[in-house]
C-alpha cells in the first residue's frame, strides 16, 4: 500500500491556496469622534461606520469587529477602544480600517508609530479617505508622506492660533475662563450668557481687562524672584508668604500651580 502523501493536483492547489487568502481577509473597523460639537456637527461614528462596511463588502473582507471611540482625547495612548482594536489586528493578523488618518492619530510620529506596530504584529493599515493601503510598497511610502503634511498643516493651524491669543493678550482682552491675577475686568463689560446646550456662561465677546496696579507690582516681583535670582515655585510661594502678600482671592498662602500658571501667561506675553 502506498503510504505517501499525495500531492494534490496543481488545479486543485490554487484553490486550497485561493481559500487560504480569503480566510486571512479579515478586517478590524475604528471609528472616533473626539468632541460633543464633531460627533454633532463633524463626520459622525455612524457615517464612518457605513463607509467602512461599503469597503469590507466591495473588497471581500469579513468585517468581524467594530470599535468606535467617543469625545475621545487625540493621544493613542487615552484612547481604550483603539487599544482593543489593536489587540483585535494582532490576535487574526487582519487589517486594521479607519475613515481618515486623522480619526486614527493626531501627530506624525504617533501615527508611523501605531503603523509600526500593526505591521510588527502581522497587520495591516487601510485609510479610507487617503486611500492608503499599507500592504504595498507605494503604499506604505504615500502613508508617510500624507502623515507628515497632515502633521504640518495642524501645526500651521496651532501657529497661527497662538498668534491670535497672543495679539489679543497683548490687547488686554480675556479669551475665557478667570480674569488672570493682576488684571480686573474693565467697567461696562457685559454679564456672561447662559449656554442653554452645553450649561456653560460665557461672555458674548472677547472682554477687556485693566491693570490692577497693586498686583502688577506682585507679577513683576514674581518674575524677578524666577528670572533673575532663580528662585523655586516653593521660594516664591514662601517668600510671598513672608511678605504677606495675599493671592487674587485674599488667602494667604500661594499655591504652588497658581504661581506655575503665572509664570507661564507672563512667558506668553513675552
Amino acid at each position: 500500500m502506498n503510504t505517501e502523501p499525495q500531492t494534490p493536483p496543481r488545479g486543485m492547489r490554487a484553490l486550497q491556496h485561493a481559500g487560504s487568502e480569503l480566510q486571512q481577509r479579515i478586517a478590524i473597523g475604528y471609528t472616533r469622534v473626539s468632541t460633543a460639537d464633531q460627533a454633532e456637527n463633524g463626520v459622525s461614528l455612524a457615517a464612518q461606520r457605513e463607509r467602512i462596511e461599503h469597503w469590507c463588502i466591495t473588497n471581500g473582507y469579513t468585517l468581524a469587529a467594530m470599535y468606535a471611540e467617543d469625545k475621545s482625547g487625540g493621544r493613542a495612548d487615552n484612547r481604550p477602544r483603539l487599544k482593543k482594536a489593536l489587540a483585535a489586528v494582532k490576535r487574526t493578523r487582519g487589517v486594521l480600517i479607519v475613515y481618515s488618518l486623522s480619526r486614527f492619530a493626531r501627530s506624525t510620529l504617533d501615527c508611523i508609530n501605531l503603523v509600526q506596530q500593526i505591521e510588527h504584529d502581522g497587520g495591516q493599515f487601510i485609510s479610507l479617505t487617503e486611500a492608503i493601503d499599507t500592504s504595498t510598497a507605494t503604499g506604505r511610502l504615500f502613508f508617510t508622506i500624507v502623515a507628515a503634511f497632515g502633521a504640518f498643516e495642524r501645526e500651521i493651524i496651532a501657529e497661527r492660533t497662538r498668534g491670535a491669543m497672543q495679539h489679543k493678550r497683548g490687547k488686554g482682552e480675556l479669551l475665557g475662563g478667570r480674569v488672570p491675577y493682576g488684571w480686573a475686568l474693565a467697567p461696562g463689560t457685559p454679564e456672561p450668557v447662559l449656554n442653554e446646550r452645553t450649561g456653560h456662561r460665557r461672555r458674548p465677546a472677547a472682554a477687556k481687562l485693566i491693570e490692577v496696579p497693586a498686583e502688577q507690582q506682585v507679577l513683576k516681583l514674581i518674575r524677578a524672584m524666577r528670572t533673575d535670582y532663580g528662585y523655586t515655585l516653593v521660594q516664591i510661594r514662601d517668600e510671598l508668604a513672608r511678605r504677606q502678600v495675599p493671592t487674587q482671592a485674599g488667602k494667604a498662602t500661594w499655591a504652588v500651580e497658581t504661581l506655575r500658571g503665572i509664570i507661564k501667561r507672563q512667558g506668553s506675553l513675552t
